[in-house]
């Protein structure tokens, strides 16, 4: 399956070409030879899919990792090979369309191509604040599945703090271990689960397109797409708020506790993208460079433990609290 590139689009700071539409990311007309390619290869059948998967249970199977190369099967939707930061080669599995291959694209293989290029992808969103001063600063937020980053995300972007990412966020580390990461503009893509929609949007569900039609007919992977406002430059990372829930009558409904570096760096090395790979990808040079990356975050940024009741009439709380640590620091 080839065909000449069709879209052309911009998103931390990369010109990328594709052979299908992305519309999570930002329009670009830009001229000369892009920064990263995306290309479609020859699917293959979902017999040849069940032959290559290293685990009959897994969504994703890794199939290779080198120093420039890395080869990953999604047993849903394809196999997904990058090279050297500059090339993504997909072989979607047959029956499936671009709306599926949008989904691991944008998220597990963005952070391997973001990664090869000497970035850290941190599994993450991202928005923009001020400081006490008044300048402009990025926040992020990690937690574990079901802790509503999204949705925390969304609410965020609504109440007028520009997105740098839903999912994926890029950060230059630099070379000191003195220098805070940068984080860098996204795009703003974002996957809403239904109750969002109607809490955030007071809109129904139906009303939003799904993320991927074919994975909730046949998965029940039931997300609706949401096109939220970008930051326009990268800016300092100053905070960082690890997600927790808890529904204890006792405690406040939102709590925030401050982390030590010590124990921040612990909590966070699970929140990269690299550490979902396991040993397979964390070796060698490698793991050195993803420990200094997460230590640098731990040392230059305030990093927190925001625990809060599953209540999404709590978000309003939320934000404010969020918007008054930053503007403390």
């Amino acid at each position: 399956m080839t065909s000449s590139p069709t879209d052309r689009r911009f998103a931390y700071g990369l010109r990328i070409e594709c052979q299908f539409p992305l519309p999570d990311l930002p329009a670009s007309s830009f001229d000369g030879a892009p920064d990263v390619r995306i290309e479609l290869g020859q699917s293959i059948s979902r017999d040849e899919a069940l032959s290559l998967a290293t685990s009959e249970d897994a969504l994703h199977n890794v199939l290779q990792f080198s120093e420039n190369h890395s080869r990953v099967l999604f047993t849903q939707v394809g196999r997904f090979s990058v090279s050297g930061g500059e090339h993504v080669l997909i072989e979607p599995l047959e029956g499936t369309s671009a709306s599926s291959w949008r989904l691991p694209l944008l998220g597990s293989i963005l952070a391997l191509l973001l990664e090869a290029r000497g970035l850290f992808a941190l599994h993450a969103g991202a928005v923009e604040m001020k400081d006490s001063s008044g300048a402009p600063i990025a926040i992020t937020f990690a937690g574990d599945k079901g802790q509503g980053k999204s949705t925390l995300g969304a609410a965020l972007s609504l109440a007028g703090f520009p997105l740098f990412c839903d999912d994926v966020l890029a950060l230059q580390t630099g070379t000191s271990p003195r220098e805070s990461p940068l984080a860098l503009v996204g795009f703003g893509g974002m996957k809403l689960v239904p109750d969002a929609v109607r809490a955030l949007l007071n809109q129904s569900p139906d009303d939003l397109p799904p993320v991927a039609p074919e994975l909730v007919r046949e998965h029940g992977f039931d997300k609706r797409h949401f096109l939220a406002p970008l930051a326009h430059e990268p800016r300092p990372l100053r905070h960082v708020f690890l997600l927790a829930s808890h529904d204890e009558p006792n405690r406040e409904a939102v709590e925030l506790r401050a982390l030590s570096p010590q124990e921040s760096l612990a909590l966070l090395l699970p929140h990269s993208f690299a550490a979902r790979w396991g040993d397979l990808y964390l070796k060698d040079a490698r793991r050195a460079v993803h420990f200094r990356a997460c230590a640098q975050i731990a040392s230059n940024c305030r990093v927190w433990e925001l625990s809060r009741r599953r209540d999404l009439s709590l978000l309003p709380q939320t934000i404010e609290l969020l918007a008054q640590t930053a503007a403390s620091s």
